[in-house]
């Protein structure tokens, strides 16, 4: 088996695990609805299509390996190895509807279009760099560190609003708290992978599948931060987290 299939193989039971752990929020929140308001709708939304795209991830590998003679001539002509063409619904759940729930945390109406125009602009140059610059078979540079910096940026911007705002609901009861460290942990940990992705990938690919799988491993540790924030949804209705800038 040639390391590019055993790193197939990898991606299938990665793919595995962090859909194992994405459930769970999703579960919790499903559970949790009545405490839901719309900002948390709006996560849940999120975290339904990043559990969607990895399902996408799964049932891709399984068939390509399972009835691999049926797809071979479909992989060869349009020279697909792994799963990197997929990526692009991942940054477009991050500019969308990420980037729509962090617009909800801003008073300020015109900041809230400001953001989301900003993150419409970015997600319709990363849709042209997917199809026309990078291509679909690459990692990229542009979406994967667009995508990363803002999960970064906004999370941090979410959680110097927690720690302002005073209220008499404790930081650990603090669901947007949890949100924002699900959201930082892992682009913080991530965005080494995503700016020497290629570079590791082509010249070290072995190095590339070790970075790989620690970014795997803090996300699904994230999404346990993710799931205490569902857990206590039921404190939001004490809290006014929105940033007045």
């Amino acid at each position: 088996m040639s390391l590019q299939q055993q790193y197939n193989l990898y991606l299938f039971y990665s793919s595995c695990i962090s859909s194992a752990f994405l459930m769970l929020p999703v579960l919790l929140a499903i559970i949790n609805w009545k405490n839901l308001n719309r900002k948390l709708k709006i996560f849940l939304g999120y975290c339904m299509v990043a559990l969607l795209v990895a399902a996408m991830h799964i049932l891709f590998i399984w068939a390509t390996s399972t009835y691999f003679e049926y797809w071979k001539a479909l992989l060869v002509k349009w020279q697909i190895g792994d799963t990197n063409f997929m990526a692009i619904l991942s940054y477009l759940n991050t500019y969308v509807l990420l980037g729509y729930y962090f617009s909800e945390e801003i008073y300020n109406k015109k900041y809230q279009k400001l953001i989301l125009s900003l993150c419409g602009v970015i997600a319709v140059i990363g849709v042209i760099d997917y199809l026309f610059i990078t291509g679909f078979r690459n990692y990229g540079y542009f979406n994967p560190i667009a995508s990363s910096s803002l999960a970064i940026v906004f999370s941090l911007i979410s959680l110097r609003a927690v720690f302002q705002k005073d209220t008499l609901v404790p930081i650990a009861k603090n669901t947007y708290f949890w949100f924002a460290l699900g959201i930082l942990v892992p682009n913080t940990i991530g965005l080494f992978l995503r700016l020497a992705g290629n570079a590791i990938y082509g010249d070290d690919f072995i190095l590339y599948c070790k970075v790989s799988l620690a970014k795997d491993i803090f996300f699904d540790m994230a999404q346990i931060l993710i799931v205490i924030g569902f857990y206590r949804s039921g404190f939001v209705k004490y809290l006014d987290n929105q940033i007045d800038i």
